[in-house]
């Protein structure tokens, strides 16, 4: 994410490069992969990047070839599935119950994703489930 006026990064440094590092063509996201783990460690990095490394996970084959960290990112990516699907499960009787008396549900952002898709759920955190109902 860059800043229109100022053409730098809005973010911070270590969420930057795992951002370029997950999105960004092969080159770039090379070069911010191995900026993030030169100046960062897995073993301390903090919650928003270990969050972000479950979207870079697929990648890491092309980014870091062979890289010993792989492993570890599918560990982030299950247990991120499993924390999304716990939070989408305790949901489901409410929506039940609101369904079941006729008032209309459409789920929004990370849990509609997950509705198509049930695989998103190992890129992002859901702590979660917004529900849209009409208002009468």
């Amino acid at each position: 994410m860059t800043s229109t006026v100022l053409g730098q990064s809005v973010l911070p440094p270590a969420l930057d490069l795992l951002v370029r590092a997950a999105a960004s063509p092969l080159p770039a996201a090379r070069r911010a992969w191995v900026s993030w783990r030169s100046a960062y460690d897995l073993d301390a990095t903090a919650w928003p990047e270990v969050r972000l490394l479950g979207a870079l996970a697929p990648r890491i084959d092309e980014l870091e070839p062979g890289a010993e960290i792989a492993r570890r990112l599918l560990g982030i990516q299950k247990f991120l599935w499993t924390r999304g699907a716990l939070c989408i499960g305790a949901t489901r009787p409410a929506v039940t119950l609101l369904t079941a008396h006729g008032i209309p549900c459409l789920m929004l952002k990370g849990a509609a994703r997950a509705a198509q898709n049930p695989q998103t759920l190992r890129q992002r955190m859901i702590r979660d489930v917004d529900v849209l109902i009409p208002y009468d």
